[in-house]
């Protein structure tokens, strides 16, 4: 479901092109399992994805309500303009922090 990649602490994820209400159960497993596993510093990489719907965005933000639990974060990157209206209607924007690039969003842990 999920690409990932290690940068030092940091875990690097890509979802797939849609993360919809078919895809959000498998979605939050793996995103609370990551965690649990011992992974914290997460940044999703959303320049792949074309659409989210609320059960996607419900899944990421419950992947950061756990992340700060554990002392981490969620942070996003490459939001395209559709997507980061999705977030603007929502304010979703307010809540995670959003970068251009996850270069970016992984120099922000440090």
């Amino acid at each position: 479901m999920f690409t990932t990649e290690m940068h030092g602490n940091v875990l690097v994820m890509s979802p797939p092109a849609e993360l919809v209400v078919s895809r959000s159960e498998e979605a939050k497993a793996f995103l609370t399992a990551t965690v649990e596993d011992g992974h914290s510093q997460l940044v999703v990489d959303l320049a792949k994805m074309t659409f989210i719907d609320s059960s996607g965005l419900g899944v990421l933000i419950g992947a950061k309500k756990v992340a700060n639990n554990a002392g981490g974060d969620v942070r996003l990157c490459g939001l395209s303009p559709q997507v980061q209206t999705i977030f603007q209607l929502t304010r979703l924007d307010r809540v995670f922090k959003t970068f251009a690039t996850s270069d970016q969003a992984v120099a922000s842990f440090d």
